[in-house]
């Protein structure tokens, strides 16, 4: 295949004439590789452009050709993923690098994610090679990456869809190895660009004003990527050091992800002391400052602790202190401000117990990216920052800083990946429907439910990118990986909520066990673990149930909904047509797994589904425990899925001490409703807890009556009793609110926290207020029982 002369076709930008152009009197060509890819970075480094370059051919011949482009530019920066370079799978760990140059050779696999990651490390002036089959090939090419899913398909849509994207791309430059090389653009220089920009300096003000300023006032802060950021909250936090000893406390879920806050807080730093700051003894290495990769400071897979900055000549101190969301919820330490970082990739209600606890917060997302969805995160969010801290405050960074404004490559990779999948455009409401909406109703016969198969997700781009739209703004963890599974897998099921011709909603699952009996018992007996079989290896392996693992199931993994269709219905209607067809199929159960929160838990619950088991630890990233429901389908499904809640509903008042000790109130409150232990009450309890309200018995000596007491009567009484108005003692004794006296009775009695821990947790002022409070919620329950 001979490649085609390539002219440019430059996308406007912010309004702005485009500055790349072809003209007819080019540059000169150069057929050698080496002089080629100089003279394109000759072109692209003025003009802080990027262009991928698509080399097609052999496995022998593409690499050969890169390594003669790269011979002259050795000394430059560059990432090679494949043939001897990273595996694919760690080229997510330059997050927070800059790189000159990246090749990609695609047949040591193309992982979506890590792609993506990868490829916006590339400054301004740089060049991304992607080494793959012949555009034909490629979509019938053994690609290991996808041994991830569990399974490879002969012709491999999401590959067909890549290779068709980038041979209809103007800017893309395609190599041919023993062909001519394509035609260099001519490309106009970039104006001048001064940093910080003037995006960064009104996010600088901006987030000085949270710490100077009233509390409870948070920033929200998004941006797209290669807007710096991170890299201004990192000038921000040095500012506010320089000025008063601060302890700041910064989190993220990846720890690379902050090199460019480290980076720039380092530099804020040394400006400001009387000489500069690098060796060990200022910078303990277990901080993640540095300059580069060979500095000791920066340990991508290492301990990320704590920094405490000692300037020279000065005795001014203050700490930037990183710490995980899970490892930062169970420590809550005290902190003058909190910067979290890619908090679109933090489950909101992490997010809002942060807000409560810390008073002075910055919430930093992306908007597009691998990192999660800025855009879903502040519509899921902004209803409890409107609730909690209506004087919130929202600011976005446009201007790009790491490229041009005129840089093809990032509209490239966004079409490629669907980075910037937006929620789809609805026809105007109807009367009736919006009628039905104010009531929280819907007709049936407004949203019409159809199944959505591989072979239509790849024909129709529009609607593909509509339905990613959807899954990105409804779920924190969706992802380029997401893309080819839907794309790909053959065990994946979708089906669509229309409204006319647009989509409403969307529903995705997978189709999951069915072990042989032998494998089922290897799984429970930790001897085998499976690809692609999450709920039956969880109930088989953690549950205890061989049995299990040899049912079929359906796993659903997302549901999203559009946001100006919500609370009408469109989800449980996707829930149910997925069930109907599960029974028509003849599957066991159909189930879900999902990080807790009280608001998804109550929808799966009116969908129908009932909980089966809770992870014991939070996800070390995102700081959630897992959930898994399910409802059976058939007589085995419906037998395992009792036999599962019952046996969890034997561990859960040990598990609410030890493990789960730490688990949000409310979720404790409604899941025990649930998973509600048999409980012995005698009069002996009684009288001991007629003796605590009254004064006349210890707490300590009192938790076991008091358990039982809870039990008994189920967290559903506990609700109901302390609801309504309250009055006579209760209502003198409660601390602040109805939340308060049931988050302080889950803690203290059902989780048995420590006293010592009670005020630092925001459960009460003092320990006098807490203890009437409890007497007092015992005796309204007393009554109950």
């Amino acid at each position: 295949m001979t490649a085609s002369p390539q002219a440019e076709h430059p996308v406007p930008t912010n309004d702005t004439e485009p500055r790349s152009h072809q003209r007819a009197s080019g540059p000169p060509q150069h057929s050698e590789p080496s002089d080629w890819l100089e003279a394109l970075k000759t072109q692209l480094r003025p003009a802080r452009e990027r262009r991928l370059v698509w080399v097609r051919g052999s496995a022998q011949s593409t690499r050969q050709w890169t390594r003669d482009a790269l011979s002259v530019s050795a000394a430059a920066k560059t990432c090679w993923v494949g043939a001897g370079g990273l595996r694919p799978d760690q080229a997510r760990a330059q997050l927070g690098q800059e790189h000159e140059t990246l090749v990609w050779d695609a047949r040591a696999g193309f992982h979506p994610d890590a792609f993506g990651a990868l490829a916006g490390t590339l400054v301004g002036g740089g060049v991304l090679f992607l080494l793959t089959p012949l555009a034909d090939e490629w979509p019938f090419y053994s690609d290991p990456d996808y041994g991830r899913m569990g399974s490879t398909p002969g012709k491999k849509s999401y590959l067909a869809r890549l290779a068709h994207l980038l041979e209809n791309d103007p800017h893309v430059l395609r190599i041919t190895p023993g062909n001519t090389p394509p035609p260099l653009p001519i490309l106009e220089r970039a104006p001048d660009q001064s940093l910080p920009t003037r995006d960064q300096q009104r996010a600088l003000t901006a987030i000085l004003r949270v710490r100077r300023g009233h509390r409870r006032r948070p920033l929200v802060l998004t941006a797209d990527r290669g807007r710096g950021k991170s890299a201004i909250l990192g000038m921000a936090a040095a500012q506010l050091i320089n000025e008063e000893p601060l302890h700041i406390v910064v989190t993220a879920l990846q720890p690379k992800a902050l090199d460019a806050f480290w980076r720039h807080a380092k530099i804020g730093l040394e400006d400001s002391s009387d000489g500069p700051i690098n060796s060990s003894t200022d910078y303990p290495t277990t901080s993640p400052i540095g300059y580069a990769d060979d500095d000791p400071a920066i340990r991508p897979d290492g301990p990320v602790k704590e920094l405490l900055q000692s300037y020279a000549g000065s005795a001014a101190r203050g700490s930037i202190h990183y710490l995980k969301p899970a490892e930062l919820l169970d420590e809550l330490p005290q902190a003058d401000l909190l910067l979290v970082d890619e908090a679109a990739a933090i489950p909101v209600p992490i997010l809002a117990q942060l807000l409560n606890h810390y008073a002075r917060i910055v919430f930093a997302s992306t908007v597009h990216g691998y990192e999660g969805s800025g855009r879903g995160f502040k519509l899921r969010f902004e209803r409890y920052l409107n609730t909690k801290t209506p004087q919130w405050h929202a600011l976005s960074l446009t201007e790009p800083v790491r490229w041009a404004a005129s840089d093809p490559l990032e509209p490239l990779l966004n079409r490629l990946l669907l980075l910037d999948a937006d929620l789809p455009e609805l026809p105007p409401a109807l009367p009736n429907s919006a009628m039905a909406a104010a009531n929280g109703v819907a007709s049936s016969s407004e949203f019409q439910i159809v199944p959505w198969p591989r072979s239509c997700r790849v024909a129709d781009e529009s609607r593909l990118s509509s339905v990613f739209g959807l899954l990105v703004n409804a779920h924190y963890q969706t992802t380029p990986d997401d893309l080819r599974l839907l794309l790909d897998d053959p065990d994946s099921r979708c089906w669509l909520a229309l409204k006319g011709d647009s989509v409403v909603g969307a529903i995705w699952l997978m189709a999951e066990g069915g072990l042989e009996p032998d494998l089922a018992l290897a799984v429970r007996q930790g001897q085998r673990r499976t690809r692609g079989q999450l709920l039956p290896q969880a109930l088989a392996a953690y549950g205890g149930d061989a049995l299990g693992a040899t049912l079929r199931y359906w796993r659903i993994v997302r549901v999203a909904v559009h946001p100006d269709t919500r609370r009408q219905g469109v989800g449980r209607q996707l829930v149910a047509a997925t069930r109907a067809e599960a029974e028509r199929e003849g599957l066991d159960v159909l189930g879900t797994s999902f990080g807790a929160d009280p608001e998804l838990f109550s929808f799966w619950l009116r969908s129908g589904l009932s909980p089966l088991r809770m992870g014991v630890r939070r996800d070390p990233a995102s700081g959630a425990y897992s959930m898994m429901m399910g409802q059976g389908i058939t007589e085995a499904g419906s037998e395992l899925c009792q036999r599962q809640a019952e046996r969890f509903a034997e561990h859960w008042p040990l598990l609410l001490t030890t493990e789960l000790a730490s688990l949000e109130p409310a979720l404790v409150l409604t899941l025990g409703q649930y998973w509600t232990p048999a409980a012995r009450w005698s009069e002996q309890d009684r009288l001991e807890v007629e003796d605590f309200t009254n004064g006349h018995r210890p707490l300590a000596l009192t938790l076991l009556p008091l358990q039982r007491l809870t039990w008994r009567l189920a967290p559903g009484t506990l609700v109901e009793a302390l609801s309504g108005t309250l009055s006579g003692t209760l209502a003198g004794a409660l601390p602040a609110t109805l939340g308060d006296a049931r988050a302080l009775w889950c803690s203290a009695i059902l989780q048995q926290v420590p006293e010592g821990k009670w005020q630092s947790l925001g459960l009460a002022s003092g320990r006098k207020g807490a203890m009437a409070c409890l007497r007092a919620v015992a005796g309204q329950l007393l009554t109950h029982a």
